[in-house]
C-alpha cells in the first residue's frame, strides 16, 4: 500500500446516469506527471472527454479537484478548481473558487471528484468521509445558492460545506457560475450549467480526517517565510485592509478602471471612489474582513445594508472585477445598487464579469439605436435596469432569453453591426483590466486557452525582474521579451494552481514570494523532491494538453484575438494614447511555443 502525504490517495467518480459510485485509487503515475488541481483536472478531461462533446451533454464530465497543499497547514491554499468542456466558449473551461469547501473534501479523504452522466431528476451529492450518497434534491430545485446552502447545512450539519448552483445554473445560463461558502464563486465559463444540465444541484461535503505531511517542522519554517513576504509587500496589505476593491481611484489614475464599455477615457475620482470598499466603509455597509482557509490575508469584505431600497442582508461583498463589471463598466456611481447587484449574481449563481460586460454591450448598443426590445430598457448609469435585466437572464424572461446564451447568440440575432460592442475573446468577457495599459494583458486575454484571464501569467514581472524564472527587468520591452515572461509565467501559473496555491502570494503587483519556495513546499508536504524546473516542465505539460484539447475542437486565429476597441480606441497614460494591436505578441508566442501560427 502507497503511504500518501498531501494527498489522500482516492477520487471519487460519480456517474449521475446509472448512479454508480467509485472510489478510485490515486496513481503513483499521476502524482509525479500532474501534481494535482489543475494538473489533475486536465488528465482527467483530456483522456475522458470527446473534444467535440455538446458541454450540456451526459457526455461531459465535470470535474472538482484539490491540491497537495489543500487542507494542510500552509498558508493561501484555500483553493479548488472546477473544470469541464465550457458551454460558454465551446473550448477548454476552468474555474476556481476561494473558501473552506476544497479544504474539506480533502479531510474526507478525496483528490478529486469526477461527475459524468445526466440524472433525470433533480439530485444532489452528500459526502461524509467513506459515506457517498446521491440525494433526491427536489425540495431545493428553485432555490438560489444562499438559500440552498442554508437548506443542507440545517439537514447535513451547520460545519459542513455546500457548493452549489442557483437558478441560472439549474436555467442552463451559459454563464452560470457554481458558488460555495455563501458567495465564493467559481464565476467563468458558465460551468454552473454544467451542472444544471446534469441536474446536479449541489455537493455538500464534511469530512473527519486531518492531511498528513512529510515534515511537519519544515512546513512551519517556510510558513513563516511566506507570511514574513507577504505582510511586508505594499499589494498585499491594501488588499488586506480594504479586500480587492479598496480604492478604485488607484485604478483610475492608472487608466486600468474600465469606464463605459471601454469607450471612455476617464471619470470623476469621487465615482470611482463611491463604488469602492472606501464608500461601504464610510457608509457603514462594511461588518468585517473574512479570510478563506487557512489564509492569513482576509481580503473577502462581509457587508450588510440594514434599510433602504437596496436592503442587503449580511454576506459577502462584492469584489473588484464585480465592481468594475456591473459599476463603472456601465457608469454606475453609487455603491448600493453593486452591492444589490452583487447579491442578485451569486443568488442565482452567474457571472458578474460577464453579466456587466453583457449589459455594458446591450446599452451601448440601445444608445445607438440597435436594440429595440420592449422588455429591456437601459442608460447608462441606470442602477434599476441594471438589477432587473439580471432577473430576466436568470429566469430566462423575454429578451433575458437571449442574453442568457451569451455573446454569440445576442449578435447572431441582432445582427452582425452589434459584434464591436461586445468585448469578448472566445465568446467570453475579458476581465476587468485594460489591455491598452497593462503590459503583457492582452496577450494573456488572446492566448488562453479556457477564455480571457488576467491571472492566467503575469508579465508584469517584466517591470520588477523576477531571477527565479529567468525574467530579466527591461524597461522596454519588446513583443518577444512579453511573450516569453507570458510562456514562463503562464507554466508557472498551472504550477501554482495544481498545488493549489492562491495567486495573490506569487503576483507580481501583490506577492513576489519566490516561486523557488514552491518546490520545498511541495517537498515538505509530499517528501517528493522536485526542483522549479521540473514543476515548470510540468506546467508546460499541461498548457500543451489543453492546446491540443481545443486544437481537435477547432481553435482559430479569430478565437486569440483582441476586440477591434482596443486597437481602434486610445487610452491616454501621461497624456500619450495606448492602443493595442496584439497579432504580434501573439505571433512571438506561438513561436516560443513551438507552435503553428495559421493565417
Amino acid at each position: 500500500m502507497i503511504e500518501y502525504y498531501g494527498y489522500c490517495g482516492r477520487i471519487l467518480r460519480i456517474n449521475l446516469s446509472s448512479g454508480d459510485i467509485k472510489v478510485e485509487d490515486l496513481k503513483n503515475g499521476i502524482i509525479k506527471e500532474f501534481l494535482g488541481g489543475i494538473g489533475f483536472a486536465t488528465k482527467i478531461i483530456t483522456s475522458e472527454v470527446d473534444p467535440k462533446v455538446d458541454p450540456l451533454s451526459p457526455n461531459n464530465k465535470l470535474v472538482f479537484a484539490v491540491g497537495p497543499l489543500t487542507g494542510t497547514s500552509v498558508f493561501m491554499t484555500g483553493r479548488h478548481i472546477i473544470s469541464a468542456k465550457s458551454p460558454l466558449t465551446g473550448f477548454w473551461g476552468q474555474s476556481d473558487a476561494g473558501g473552506f469547501w476544497g479544504a474539506e473534501l480533502k479531510f474526507a479523504g478525496y483528490d478529486a471528484i469526477i461527475v459524468e452522466g445526466a440524472s433525470e431528476k433533480p439530485v444532489y451529492i452528500s459526502i461524509f468521509d467513506d459515506k457517498i450518497e446521491l440525494n433526491d434534491a427536489s425540495e431545493i430545485w428553485g432555490l438560489d445558492t444562499y438559500e440552498t446552502e442554508i437548506y443542507l447545512k440545517k439537514s447535513h450539519g451547520e460545519k459542513s460545506k455546500v457548493l452549489t448552483i442557483g437558478q441560472a445554473g439549474e436555467n442552463l445560463v451559459r454563464f452560470a457560475s457554481i458558488l460555495n461558502d455563501m458567495g465564493c464563486a467559481a464565476g467563468r465559463r458558465g460551468l454552473g450549467a454544467v451542472m444544471g444540465a446534469k441536474k446536479l444541484k449541489a455537493i455538500v461535503v464534511r469530512g473527519t480526517n486531518k492531511v498528513r505531511v512529510y515534515d511537519p517542522d519544515k512546513v512551519k519554517e517556510l510558513n513563516k517565510q511566506l507570511l514574513k513576504i507577504i505582510k511586508e509587500k505594499p499589494g498585499i496589505k491594501f488588499i488586506s485592509e480594504g479586500g480587492t476593491g479598496g480604492d478604485l481611484s488607484f485604478l483610475l489614475r492608472k487608466k486600468d478602471l474600465p469606464l463605459k464599455n471601454w469607450l471612455l477615457d476617464d471619470w470623476d475620482v469621487k465615482n470611482a471612489q463611491n463604488i469602492s470598499v472606501i464608500a461601504m466603509k464610510n457608509k457603514g455597509y462594511f461588518v468585517q474582513h473574512k479570510a478563506c482557509f487557512n489564509c492569513p490575508v482576509a481580503c473577502k469584505v462581509i457587508v450588510e445594508i440594514k434599510e433602504g431600497k437596496f436592503k442587503a442582508k449580511k454576506q459577502k461583498g462584492p469584489e473588484y472585477e464585480s465592481l468594475a463589471a456591473l459599476g463603472s463598466l456601465n457608469l454606475i456611481d453609487e455603491v448600493e445598487p453593486l452591492i444589490k447587484a452583487n447579491e442578485l449574481c451569486n443568488r442565482y449563481g452567474m457571472d458578474t464579469i460577464t453579466t456587466g460586460s453583457i449589459i455594458a454591450a446591450l446599452t451601448e448598443l440601445q444608445e445607438k439605436g440597435l436594440l429595440e426590445k420592449e422588455d429591456i430598457s437601459l442608460k447608462w448609469g441606470c442602477e434599476d435596469a441594471i438589477l432587473d435585466v439580471i432577473d430576466k437572464i436568470a429566469k430566462r424572461i423575454g429578451f433575458g432569453n437571449i442574453i442568457a446564451e451569451g455573446p454569440r447568440k445576442i449578435i447572431e440575432t441582432l445582427g452582425p453591426e452589434s459584434k464591436d460592442s461586445f468585448i469578448v475573446v472566445k465568446n467570453d468577457a475579458i476581465p476587468m483590466h485594460d489591455p491598452r495599459t497593462y503590459i503583457g494583458m492582452g496577450l494573456k486575454y488572446a492566448i488562453s486557452p479556457y477564455g480571457p484571464d488576467h491571472s492566467r501569467a503575469d508579465a508584469g514581472f517584466l517591470l520588477y525582474g523576477n531571477p527565479d524564472l529567468g525574467i530579466e527587468q527591461i524597461q522596454d520591452p519588446t513583443p518577444y521579451d512579453v511573450a516569453r515572461a507570458v510562456v514562463i509565467t503562464e507554466d508557472f501559473t498551472e504550477v501554482v494552481e495544481s498545488m493549489i496555491f492562491c495567486l495573490f502570494a506569487f503576483e507580481s503587483w501583490a506577492g513576489q514570494t519566490p516561486p523557488s519556495l514552491v518546490p520545498e513546499f511541495y517537498e515538505a508536504v509530499t517528501g517528493i523532491e522536485m526542483s522549479l524546473e521540473d514543476l515548470l516542465k510540468i506546467g508546460e505539460k499541461i498548457v500543451s494538453l489543453k492546446r491540443g484539447f481545443n486544437e481537435k475542437i477547432g481553435i482559430s486565429k479569430e478565437d486569440e484575438s483582441l476586440p477591434l476597441r482596443f486597437k481602434v480606441v486610445p487610452r491616454y497614460v501621461c497624456d500619450v494614447p495606448k492602443t493595442i494591436d496584439v497579432e504580434e505578441f501573439v505571433r512571438e508566442y506561438y513561436k516560443l511555443r513551438g507552435w503553428n501560427y495559421k493565417e
